[in-house]
């Protein structure tokens, strides 16, 4: 679940994406579901009902907690065997960034380098918007921004503006934005990183993160990485306990 979006797979191949609801929420500290065995998640349930059919009950049996961004780790199919490597999560508002140690085939947090910027794609469209209210004096929405960054122009009163600069110039700027802050977090570690995957559907917005940050490696379809990653988790705790049969993802064997 992102800010954007909704992304869910199936084992059997099956895909859904569609925009995410905001509402108010409490925040749950990570620290505190691991103390309390999860037990919050593992009560929650509703009744769900899609497109008017007949609602039905969901609950969970068991819950595991991940760190942000982490399924896309699970995703890369060409890891390293050995050394450090950096997962690189653009997402809608926010960037996440983790960083693991392999050794023994078991990737390993380094702690203190993993976080999260609260930066994302969404701020591309809003300099592209307030780059279209300065030239036009018009007004134009987060929406429209999007759209106005795959097709480099727009209209204004029947004239036709052309965004492939402001949009060229805003691309740089919110990528250097977030090198930027993952090289600070990272710190002299940067430079022991042996590969860094980029992967969430921001990164399909800000290409040029790929050459401001080392040895980097867009992920193959990085909108849907994470989902396709903790897919393979839960594929492997299931296999493992028993409780499905079904053939586990294309992936590395970390899960």
């Amino acid at each position: 679940m992102g800010y954007g979006y909704v992304k869910a797979v199936s084992s059997e191949g099956k895909r859904v994406i569609f925009p995410s609801l905001v509402a108010p929420a409490r925040e749950l500290v990570l620290a505190d579901l691991s103390l309390n065995g999860r037990r919050h998640l593992n009560d929650l349930a509703a009744s769900v009902s899609v497109n008017g059919a007949d609602p039905i009950w969901v609950q969970f049996s068991r819950v595991l907690v991940y760190p942000q961004g982490a399924g896309s780790l699970f995703a890369v199919s060409n890891l390293p065997d050995s050394g450090m490597i950096g997962i690189v999560d653009v997402g809608y508002k926010t960037t996440d960034y983790l960083t693991v140690e392999i050794k023994n085939k078991k990737a390993l947090p380094v702690s203190g380098l993993s976080g999260s910027v609260e930066i994302g794609v969404y701020y591309l469209y809003k300099a592209v918007a307030e780059e279209y209210e300065r030239a036009t004096g018009g007004i134009l929405n987060v929406a429209k921004a999007e759209q106005v960054v795959r097709n480099g122009k727009t209209f204004y009163r029947g004239r036709e503006i052309d965004m492939t600069g402001a949009v060229a110039r805003a691309r740089f700027e919110v990528a250097r934005a977030i090198a930027d802050n993952v090289l600070a977090a990272l710190g002299s570690s940067a430079d022991e990183v042996r590969k860094v995957y980029l992967g969430g559907g921001g990164i399909l917005e800000l290409e040029e993160l790929s050459e401001l940050l080392p040895a980097t490696e867009v992920l193959p379809e990085p909108q849907w990485a994470n989902a396709l990653g903790f897919l393979k988790i839960c594929e492997s705790w299931a296999m493992r306990n028993g409780l499905a049969t079904v053939p586990v993802s294309d992936g590395n064997s970390l899960a």
